[in-house]
């Protein structure tokens, strides 16, 4: 593309990425620094244990069953409840920071890379089966709640839930990826 342009024409072009790589580097840095305020209080949230920042579990968490190239997170946190998504949601918000929310990884659409960075909320602590109304075939799950743990859990009411080819493949991926009751 620049060998057809003349000498200053290609200079002006190499001019105006290197602007654009420095923009991205500065908001990167901006990025990064913001994540370093808030570690505190996301530990103060959900404990020590409850946040990483180690390599291995980023790249685990920028990464589904899609084509994709990993796109890590700047940070990963475990929420166990709904009460610590909240709060951490709050602080992701006042610092402007991007929220990616992580089941098992089994999507197929890349929605897990974290292309500007950010802050993943692992929902795998959350697994418990909140609710069940067996003559509606409505049950209220957490987000971690897997299709095998579910059935495992409808096995003695005469129910199951046969959706989906993954036995891990969390129930809220199957229905709009997050509404509570299905």
């Amino acid at each position: 593309m620049l060998l057809g342009l003349t000498p200053s024409r290609r200079l002006l072009s190499v001019r105006r990425s290197l602007i654009q790589c420095r923009s991205v580097s500065s908001e990167n840095t901006a990025r990064k620094a913001a994540v370093d305020r808030v570690l505190s209080a996301f530990r103060s949230i959900c404990g020590e244990d409850c946040v990483s920042l180690g390599e291995a579990i980023r790249e685990q968490h920028g990464k589904d069953e899609s084509v994709h190239k990993c796109r890590p997170p700047d940070v990963v946190v475990f929420p166990r409840c709904v009460e610590e998504v909240s709060s951490l949601a709050k602080v992701c918000h006042d610092h402007n920071l991007p929220i990616i929310p992580f089941g098992t990884g089994t999507g197929l659409e890349g929605g897990v890379g974290a292309v500007k960075g950010g802050v993943c909320f692992s929902l795998r602590n959350m697994e418990q089966i909140l609710d069940l109304h067996q003559e509606d075939f409505d049950v209220t799950v957490e987000p971690g709640v897997t299709r095998k743990t579910l059935n495992a859990y409808l096995r003695d009411t005469g129910l199951w839930f046969p959706v989906g080819q993954s036995r891990s493949l969390p129930v809220y991926t199957l229905f709009l990826k997050g509404l509570p009751t299905i």
